[in-house]
C-alpha cells in the first residue's frame, strides 16, 4: 500500500519519467537517449539503479524521428527486463529533483544521488588503499554538479585536508551531502588519516595491519550483526572484522538492541539478568525467539518491556501507569493493532462520543502529550510507553547495567565514526571512536516511524555525550499537520512532557564483574 501511495504522489507531482515530461524542455530527449547509450543509470521510484539495454537508444530515437515517442511506453533493462517508463524518477539529469515523497523526507536531499546503494559501491569488497579512486572515479557522481564536489571533498581528504563545503550549496543538498555522502567520506578519513583517532595505533595493533591495507565492505541491506552498521572493515589474515557506524551528523541512526548478541559469560552471570532479559525481549529475527511475544514485536515489545522495568525498578515507571501494569501483551498488542486499522479505514466504533481509532480508558496515559498529527488512540499508546520505557533506562533508576553490558559486547568490534560540520566555517570534518568500552556513552533509542509505530524496535545510540531522550511521534495518516478532534496544533517538547528532563544523568561506564570481563580476555 506504502508503495502505492508513493507512486500516486510520484505521478501527481511530475516526478516520475514519461514520453510528455521528456520532451517537455528542449535538450531532456537527447539526454535520456545519452544516459542509455552510456550506460549511465536511471533511478526506479524505490530509488534504486537501473541500467536501460543500450540498444534502446536506437528504438527510441526511431519513435521520436516518427512522432510515435508519446503515450505508455516502456523501457527495457540491461538485465532483460522491461518496466514501465513511468517507474523511473525524473532525476536532475533530467531537469527534475524526484524523491521518494515520504513524510518528512526532505526532497533536494533525497533527490540527491549520493547513497553507496546509489553510486553502486555497495556489496563489493573495496581494498580500502582503492576508496579514493572508486569516489572519484564513480560514474553516478561525476554526473551531477554536487557529485562533482563531493569528488573534491575526496581529494581534499586524500591529501591530508579537511573538505569545505560552499556557502552557496543550499541547506538540504547541504545535509545531504553530510548524511549520505558523510558515509563513505568518512570512512575514506579514516583511511587516508585525516580523521581525529586517538587510539589509532591500538586499532592498528589489534587488527593486525595498516587500515590502507584492509579490506571495506558497504552492504546494501542491513545484514550485520548490528544491523545499521552500513559499513566493515577486515583482515583476512586475523579474521578480525570491525563494524563501523558513521552516518552524518551525531553517528547515524542507532544500532538494534536486537542485533546484540550476548556472550554466555554475561549471559551466565545473574547480575546482568534483566539487562539480558531486555535484550532477548528485543530480539526480531530469530526464528525461534528466546522471549516469545505476539507479532509485530514493535509493538509486544513495548508493553514486555515496560512489565519487565516494573518488576525490576518499579519507581522508574510514571505513576499514570500503575493501574494497569502489568501489561497483558497479548491484548494490547491485538487491541493496538485494531485500533491503528480502525483509524486508518476511518471506522467509527457504535458509541456516543466516539472517534476512528479510538481505545476508551488509555487516554489518560497520553492526554498529557500534545501530537501535532493525527493518529490512532493505539499509536499514541505505544508512543507513550516508549517514551517511558526510554526515560526510565536513559534518565531514571531501569536497567542500570545497560550501558556496561552495551559497551562490553561491542568492545573491540565497533567503532564508531562522527561527522562535525561547521555552519559558519563550513568545514566538515571527522573523528573516531574506539574501542567503544573505554569512552562511550550508551543511551536507548527507539526507531519507531513517524508512520506507523509497527516499524522499529529498541535500539542504543553510542555517542561522545549522553544525548537526550527523544522519540519521533506517530502520524498514521502519513500527512502533514491538519487536526481531527484528536490531535493538537502545536509542539512540544515530548520528553519534557514525560518528565522534567534538564540533562540526562548517566553515570560513567564501568568494568564488568567477572565474568563479565569481556574486553580483558579479548586483549
Amino acid at each position: 500500500m506504502r508503495d502505492l501511495i508513493n507512486l500516486i504522489q510520484i505521478l501527481s507531482e511530475d516526478r516520475a519519467l514519461s514520453a510528455s515530461t521528456i520532451l517537455k524542455r528542449p535538450g531532456r530527449f537527447e539526454k535520456f537517449i545519452s544516459m542509455i547509450t552510456n550506460k549511465q543509470p536511471f533511478y526506479t521510484v524505490d530509488q534504486e539503479p537501473v541500467v536501460a539495454d543500450p540498444s534502446e537508444a536506437e528504438r527510441f530515437q526511431q519513435l521520436y524521428n516518427t512522432g510515435k515517442f508519446s503515450g505508455t511506453l516502456k523501457i527495457k533493462l540491461e538485465d532483460g527486463r522491461e518496466i514501465p517508463l513511468n517507474q523511473l524518477l525524473k532525476t536532475v539529469e533530467l531537469g527534475g529533483q524526484a524523491s521518494k515523497g515520504e513524510e518528512g523526507e526532505e526532497t533536494s536531499k533525497e533527490a540527491a544521488l549520493l547513497k553507496p546503494s546509489q553510486i553502486n559501491i555497495t556489496d563489493k569488497d573495496i581494498p580500502a588503499s582503492q576508496l579514493g579512486k572508486e569516489i572519484i572515479n564513480n560514474p553516478v557522481l561525476q554526473s551531477t554538479d554536487y557529485g562533482r564536489l563531493v569528488i573534491e571533498m575526496a581529494e581534499t581528504i586524500m591529501n591530508g585536508g579537511n573538505p569545505v563545503i560552499p556557502k552557496d550549496v543550499p541547506s538540504k543538498l547541504t545535509k545531504g551531502i553530510v548524511d549520505y555522502a558523510g558515509e563513505y567520506l568518512g570512512v575514506l578519513a579514516l583511511v587516508s588519516g585525516t580523521s581525529r583517532f586517538p587510539r589509532k595505533r591500538g586499532f592498528t595493533e589489534w587488527l593486525g595491519n595498516d587500515i590502507s591495507e584492509l579490506t571495506i565492505n558497504f552492504p546494501k541491506e542491513s545484514n550485520t550483526s548490528l544491523a545499521d552498521s552500513y559499513a566493515s572493515i577486515s583482515n583476512d589474515k586475523t579474521n578480525h572484522k570491525v563494524n563501523i557506524s558513521s552516518k552524518g551528523i551525531g553517528g547515524g541512526a542507532p544500532p538494534s538492541v536486537s542485533g546484540l548478541k550476548v556472550p554466555d559469560e554475561i549471559r551466565n552471570n545473574p547480575e546482568y539478568a534483566d539487562v539480558v532479559n531486555f535484550i532477548d525481549l528485543c530480539e526480531a529475527k530469530a526464528d525461534i525467539p528466546k522471549i516469545p511475544l505476539p507479532t509485530p514485536r514493535t509493538i509486544s515489545s513495548a508493553f514486555a518491556a515496560m512489565n519487565l522495568l516494573y518488576k525490576s525498578a518499579p519507581d522508574s515507571i510514571p505513576q499514570k501507569f500503575a493501574s494497569v501494569l502489568p501489561w497483558d501483551v497479548n491484548q494490547m498488542t491485538s487491541d493496538v493493532k485494531q485500533s491503528i486499522n480502525d483509524f486508518k479505514l476511518n471506522k467509527k466504533p457504535k458509541r456516543p462520543n466516539a472517534y476512528p481509532g479510538m481505545m476508551p480508558g488509555y487516554q489518560i496515559f497520553f492526554d498529557d502529550i500534545k501530537f501535532k498529527k493525527p493518529s490512532s488512540d493505539g499509536s499514541k499508546l505505544v508512543y507513550a510507553v516508549k517514551l517511558a520505557v526510554l526515560n526510565a533506562v536513559n534518565e531514571g533508576s531501569a536497567l542500570t547495567e545497560f550501558q556496561d553490558v552495551v559497551l562490553a559486547i561491542l568492545d573491540m568490534n565497533f567503532v564508531q565514526q562522527y561527522a562535525d560540520f561547521d555552519n559558519k566555517s563550513r568545514i566538515l570534518s571527522f573523528s573516531t571512536q574506539w574501542p567503544a568500552k573505554l569512552e562511550g556513552k550508551i543511551t536507548l533509542d527507539n526507531k519507531s516511524g513517524g508512520t506507523d509505530p509497527t516499524k522499529g524496535g529498541f535500539s542504543f545510540k553510542l555517542s561522545n555525550t549522553p544525548p537526550k531522550t527523544d522519540l519521533e511521534e506517530p502520524n498514521d495518516l502519513s500527512v502533514g499537520g491538519g487536526s481531527d478532534g484528536d490531535s493538537a496544533d502545536t509542539v512540544t517538547d515530548l520528553a519534557k512532557s514525560s518528565m522534567d528532563i534538564v540533562n540526562p544523568k548517566r553515570k560513567e561506564p564501568k568494568e564488568l564483574k567477572p565474568p563479565g570481563d569481556v574486553g580483558r580476555k579479548k586483549r
